[in-house]
């Protein structure tokens, strides 16, 4: 029913990949493409590794992103990565994903991004 509710969990990470294919299908993207590129917006709030990190190395996890729980406000929080980027201090969950991806972009990588 159209009303029923599923955890779509990683699944999403597939979805995202497939709209990517999409616009890169269309000549909006290029796998090639590096974070900065894409997210100008976000240049000079992330650590330099992840400015020439491409939606290839991101979309096959060769990006050198560490592990979600890593981040220091979900270790703060208490807030399971599995469930998610819950809004930390009642914020909305638009904002929790932008404190999120704000926290990632300035945690050092695990690792280089692999070619």
């Amino acid at each position: 029913m159209a009303c029923d509710q599923y955890h779509l969990g990683s699944n999403t990470k597939a979805m995202t990949a497939v709209l990517i294919a999409k616009y890169i299908e269309e000549g909006k993207l290029s796998w090639n493409w590096t974070l900065a590129r894409v997210l100008p917006q976000w240049r000079e709030r992330m650590k330099l590794p992840y400015q020439n990190v491409t939606i290839a190395q991101l979309a096959s996890h060769h990006s050198g992103f560490t592990d979600a729980a890593a981040l220091k406000w979900v270790q703060d929080s208490g807030i399971d990565p599995k469930e998610g980027a819950a809004a930390q201090n009642n914020a909305s969950a638009v904002d929790g994903r932008l404190l999120f991806v704000e926290q990632a972009f300035n945690v050092t990588p695990t690792s280089l991004p692999v070619q």
